[in-house]
């Protein structure tokens, strides 16, 4: 198990991609880490990037620990601002599976259902995360 001593940080590389077909030049930046105990914070930032080629849903790979095992969908709890990727509605969430190192978004508005968030393809492309999620 984990202890609160348990404690560590560093740098993780993201991939800022869509599900179906990646971008055609792979969209990569460095991130940063803490790690106390089996809570993770993760933090990067995408800047004036070019994800044309991108289609399906938006997507971040490369978490530095994968989430926590189970059968259910974790999500993971911060901040994520978007310019430029098109996000119709008013809420982004950040999903992940169990077991992985991938994030997936979903949208969200008043009186609606969550749907995927879409990549939307071309230049300048912008994401800030800085999240927070559950590790084993």
């Amino acid at each position: 198990g984990y202890t609160l001593d348990s404690y560590e940080e560093g740098t993780w590389t993201g991939t800022l991609t869509g599900s179906t077909a990646a971008p055609t030049s792979a969209v990569t930046e460095t991130g940063t880490y803490t790690k106390i105990g089996n809570l993770a914070r993760i933090q990067i930032y995408f800047a004036a990037v070019d994800t044309t080629g991108a289609t399906g849903s938006m997507q971040v790979t490369g978490l530095p620990f994968a989430t926590i095992t189970g059968n259910t969908y974790r999500h993971a709890g911060g901040d994520v601002v978007t310019n430029g990727l098109s996000i119709p509605n008013k809420t982004l969430a950040a999903v992940t599976a169990a077991a992985s190192t991938v994030l997936t978004f979903y949208s969200g508005a008043d009186n609606a259902g969550w749907a995927d968030a879409q990549k939307t393809a071309g230049t300048p492309k912008y994401m800030r995360l800085g999240l927070t999620y559950l590790t084993d």
